[in-house]
């Protein structure tokens, strides 16, 4: 399949590449839902010109109590022949965890070093578990950062009571 970019395209649906204005814009409202809604409490990501066609989206979503998600993506930037920029996720990880207690989720894209499929790292938080269980992600629905910080606020909401109790809430 070929983009209007004229470059092959690899993802479809909700991954497929957009133009960098309305993935902003996307990425924006989504953000300011999060914010509204009170679980996200401050968003610290920024996106830059890595050059050589990349853009990267990184830093540090604070949420209630002692919750974080860390975010590092990679956006392949090409323009079409009208010179209009579109973008597509070619890597990222989304990092949910509480501060100084340890990991709850982890989203990462198909890597060579480690597992080349997307996958979901799953700890048992309440265990201490350091190591998580790795499960595959279907190639054509991983999670977009808007999901995983749903995914995230319903395991605060399901885990208040353990969490306030060691006051991480």
């Amino acid at each position: 399949m070929r983009a209007k970019t004229g470059c092959a395209v690899a993802s479809h649906g909700k991954h497929a590449a957009v133009p960098l204005a309305r993935y902003l814009e996307i990425h924006t409202t989504a953000m300011e839902r999060h914010l509204r809604g009170g679980f996200v409490v401050e968003n610290g990501i920024t996106v830059d010109a890595l050059g050589s066609g990349f853009m990267v989206m990184q830093g540090e979503i604070r949420c209630v109590g002692q919750l974080y998600i860390d975010v590092d993506k990679r956006l392949w930037l090409v323009r079409d022949s009208a010179g209009v920029a579109w973008v597509e996720t070619v890597s990222y990880s989304y990092n949910c965890a509480v501060r100084q207690r340890g990991n709850v989720y982890r989203y990462d894209s198909p890597h060579i070093s480690h597992c080349p499929i997307h996958h979901v790292h799953e700890y048992h938080f309440f265990d201490g578990d350091s190591e998580g269980e790795l499960v595959a992600v279907d190639a054509s629905d991983w999670a977009t950062l808007s999901e995983v910080i749903d995914r995230f606020k319903t395991w605060y909401y399901d885990n208040f009571p353990a969490l306030h109790e060691q006051n991480l809430a």
